[in-house]
């Protein structure tokens, strides 16, 4: 039961209760690598993460030789990019040894995604040509999708437009073969959690590029919750990177989508409001977080989700405390 309302919380982006539930499965089974990987994925701490890796190490074989365990550390180490790609390697070996062609096809799909991070585009290629001819020969066409995704990010690196135009007709092909509309390519594919793992590795001009496609992808399709995630993506990288204009401006284009979408938008645009807020109150501009704050606080109680509301709520009473407004 616990493993099913994890995976229901992940589905609906719950991912903070989803992390508690499968440390719960984790602590009462600590002999299953499936809660354990699951578990150091959702891990707010890296290192804590790591750590769960750790414990799935020591655990006898086969388990502890698992070599989905070094593929998920691949992903986590990535802000040390030598060891994620020695990891990802180990995985790949490994998957070689169990004849596991998913897992080998993974983990050359990392080394690719590392390699290019590391500016080394020819070798990057090189993976990811490799992986997608696993995916090809396993029948995947939607893991197929995704490495063409980081082919063409590295035919547009190289100035290839021909060859990007090409991976993004192939793309086409499959889409319509597979009967997926542009919200599914948006939610699988997921160009935004591609821009988020760029940015994670430092390569912020990808990040933004990514984000850009992406933004585009959901306006073409009219998908107006899709292009306010991407902007909310767009906006927290150049928030991140020190660029607090532009990223003031991205934030702005998103409450502007979700006050235009009425009730569709209000639990989006109260809990963007409270963000404002404290952005605003960090930047020192106390007058509009005053402005946002009321706002958000008038939208609140009309919410019909009750863990948006409780959210928002938090949210506001933290930022009053900040604020030194007690009572």
């Amino acid at each position: 039961r616990l493993w099913i309302e994890a995976r229901y919380r992940e589905v609906n982006q719950e991912l903070d209760k989803a992390s508690k539930i499968y440390k719960t499965l984790f602590t009462t089974h600590p002999d299953n690598v499936d809660y354990g990987l699951k578990l150091s994925a959702y891990q707010t701490n890296k290192l804590d993460g790591l750590q769960t890796l750790d414990a799935l190490r020591r655990l006898p074989p086969p388990s502890g030789d698992d070599p989905r365990i070094d593929l998920q550390e691949s992903w986590m180490a990535l802000s040390m990019p030598d060891r994620a790609l020695a990891a990802a390697i180990r995985a790949q070996r490994k998957g070689e040894d169990r004849s596991a062609r998913f897992v080998v096809a993974n983990s050359l799909e990392m080394q690719g995604f590392i390699l290019f991070c590391q500016q080394r585009e020819t070798a990057a290629s090189t993976a990811w040509q490799k992986a997608k001819q696993f995916y090809v020969a396993l029948g995947d066409r939607n893991k197929t999708r995704v490495v063409n995704t980081y082919l063409r990010m590295c035919a547009l690196k190289n100035g290839n437009s021909k060859e990007a135009d090409q991976l993004s007709e192939e793309n086409e092909s499959i889409e319509r073969d597979l009967g997926l509309s542009a919200e599914t390519d948006y939610q699988g594919l997921s160009t935004a959690r591609l821009a988020r793992k760029f940015a994670d590795a430092g390569d912020v001009a990808a990040a933004r590029q990514c984000y850009q496609d992406s933004i585009a992808l959901a306006r073409r399709s009219g998908l107006w919750r899709n292009q306010m995630f991407a902007l909310d993506g767009a906006g927290n990288i150049e928030l991140r990177f020190g660029n607090v204009v532009l990223a003031n401006k991205y934030f702005e284009d998103s409450l502007s989508l979700e006050r235009m979408h009425g009730l569709q938008g209000q639990g989006w645009l109260s809990y963007d409001l409270l963000q404002k807020a404290s952005r605003m109150r960090d930047e020192g501009r106390l007058h509009e977080s005053e402005e946002a704050l009321r706002e958000s606080t008038s939208l609140v109680f009309r919410l019909r989700n009750q863990d948006r509301r409780a959210e928002v709520l938090d949210g506001t009473a933290d930022l009053l405390i900040d604020r030194g407004q007690l009572k």
